[in-house]
């Protein structure tokens, strides 16, 4: 389902008199709300390069590995470190102050770093683009867009209701994909969900 085609559901739910522009951006902070609620499968991507490395749709980072195949561990902005070390990089952390995250390996150094990331998507904004969610989910997509329309017209009470049967939609998603692994499954100690979820 492009934009379009979800603007123009979006109208048959009651929202006609919306315009385009304000569709548009009910329906990203849905798709937002969507890819931030877990770490999606179509969400991942792989890149490699030597460092620093700018990747401009980093959202998350999931493992980084030297060309070693040696996994390097993430430091935070908490920790303390200097930023000036040199040596054989065995950690990395995000440099955002340019405007587009970079990460960079610490101890300083040469290293080709693949980064295996969850990366945002790019806002919808023709017609024609198609947000990278699988087709067979975009009624939920476009749930999450009703509830935020509801919302804009103070019916906080039809938006609730709406986003709940939705997050419960996600909740059964994110128990498909999180337990893909059907051969070793059983031997796995599955997580019950908690009201913290």
């Amino acid at each position: 389902m492009n934009l379009g085609e979800a603007q123009a559901e979006l109208s048959a739910r009651g929202f006609e008199y919306l315009s385009a522009a304000r569709q548009t951006i009910m329906l990203n902070d849905a798709l937002q709300e969507l890819e931030d609620f877990w770490n999606w499968p179509w969400l991942r991507k792989t890149v490699t390069g030597a460092t620093p490395l700018q990747i401009s749709d980093l959202k998350a980072v999931l493992k980084v590995y030297d060309s070693n195949h040696n996994e390097l561990q993430g430091l935070s902005d908490y920790d303390d470190f200097d930023t000036t070390d040199t040596g054989t990089p065995t950690n990395w952390w995000i440099d955002d102050t340019g405007g587009t995250p970079t990460l960079i390996a610490y101890p300083v150094g040469t290293a080709t770093l693949s980064v295996r990331y969850l990366r945002d998507s790019d806002l919808l904004a023709n017609s024609g683009d198609t947000p990278d969610i699988p087709a067979r989910y975009a009624h939920i997509w476009i749930d999450l867009a009703v509830a935020r329309a509801y919302e804009d017209s103070d019916n906080f009470a039809a938006a609730a209701q709406i986003r709940n049967t939705a997050q419960q939609r996600m909740i059964g998603l994110v128990a498909r994909y999180e337990n893909r692994d059907m051969q070793t499954s059983p031997q796995r100690i599955q997580r019950s969900w908690s009201l913290d979820d």
